[in-house]
């Protein structure tokens, strides 16, 4: 199984309306959680969003660090998917090009040669026709596709929009069914990446909702209240694992000093 290393931060934010059932809650992409940065200001920019902010403050909260993956680590995991049937191999072709509303240059993957094409402007006879002669824009690559199996654990298309984008949803799974059941003080997942405000990128995490209710959360008025008390609809049932986790939270607040 994959060697686990967490980071402690016990303070992060959410930029947006977290209650179900919302008309301004927009759909997430993060899967079965909740994003969550400890730069909220820097993902508003870069992001566009105008949602009201909400600190979230848990002291013994600790975050699976995915940047610490190895090599090793993630071929463990790619076997821990397939063994699941979580997802299965593939050939994708990808191809770089401009995309004019971004003003820079993406990659777009896709299971259909003809549709990478078209990125480009070609049809597949076109492409076909250019990588005979050496001028092709679409590679193929052997990857994975997540199963149909893996979308639905991960809340559908409207949570999860790319089948193809395996590895974060492999990280996401394993965390929320393997590791949080033996780990109490894990509430989710973090990508360290540096921060770049032109790149569009810097450090955020995935807040899972079975640990949700641990969390003291602040409003932008400055009033605190449990999570659980705010947003109901994300308590969690009692079952014993739940039990466990509240006995290890309660030692934590009684016999360790912050």
């Amino acid at each position: 199984m994959p060697y686990i290393t967490t980071r402690k931060i016990p303070i992060v934010s959410h930029i947006g309306h977290l209650a179900r059932g919302s008309d301004e809650r927009k759909p997430s992409v993060d899967g079965p959680g909740v994003a969550v940065s400890t730069c909220p200001e820097l993902w508003r920019s870069i992001k566009g969003l105008n949602g009201p902010e909400y600190v979230l403050e848990y002291p013994p909260a600790e975050w699976i660090d995915v940047m610490s993956f190895n090599g090793s680590d993630i071929d463990e995991l790619t076997a821990w998917m397939r063994m699941k049937r979580y997802m299965e191999p593939a050939q994708v072709w990808s191809v770089t090009w401009y995309d004019e509303d971004a003003g820079d240059f993406s990659e777009f993957k896709s299971l259909n040669r003809a549709e990478a094409a078209a990125k480009v402007g070609r049809t597949l006879e076109q492409e076909i026709a250019a990588a005979m002669d050496g001028a092709g824009a679409t590679d193929c690559e052997d990857s994975f596709v997540l199963t149909r199996r893996a979308m639905a654990r991960l809340g559908g298309v409207q949570n999860w929009p790319d089948p193809l984008q395996w590895f974060d949803a492999a990280v996401l799974l394993y965390a929320r069914e393997v590791v949080l059941p033996k780990r109490p003080f894990v509430m989710g997942v973090w990508w360290d990446q540096p921060r770049n405000a032109e790149a569009g990128v810097a450090d955020y995490g995935v807040l899972f909702p079975e640990r949700a209710h641990l969390f003291e959360i602040e409003d932008e008025e400055g009033e605190v209240r449990s999570f659980s008390e705010t947003f109901p609809e994300f308590a969690p049932d009692k079952h014993a694992g739940v039990k466990l986790l509240d006995k290890y939270a309660a030692h934590f607040q009684e016999n360790v000093k912050i």
